[in-house]
């Protein structure tokens, strides 16, 4: 789920947050915003606060894109979830 391990796996360890969209794991692994998508709603299934972060790399931010990258990875992490009331976001630049 969060890297290599499930996130029921986490669950059943009583781990309280998960980070989800990490960037070494969106840079290192290819995570998309839609695979991230699918792991923050099966995170939201369980006792696991998820914790889903977004940022931009260097290059993004020096050709001026910060803004619309995040927003597409916020809004595509997000597609389809109606509470985020135990989500934490969090901001990590590259």
């Amino acid at each position: 789920m969060t890297g290599e391990v499930s996130i029921l796996a986490l669950e059943e360890l009583n781990i309280k947050y998960a980070i989800i969209g990490h960037s070494e794991r969106r840079q290192i692994f290819n995570e998309t915003n839609e695979s991230i998508n699918a792991k923050l709603k099966l995170a939201l299934t369980t006792s696991v606060i998820p914790v889903v972060a977004f940022g931009e790399t260097e290059e993004q931010f020096n050709n001026g894109t910060t803004n619309e990258v995040i927003e597409e990875q916020i809004t595509k992490a997000f597609e389809g979830v109606t509470d985020i009331k135990n989500t934490i976001l969090a901001y990590e630049p590259i």
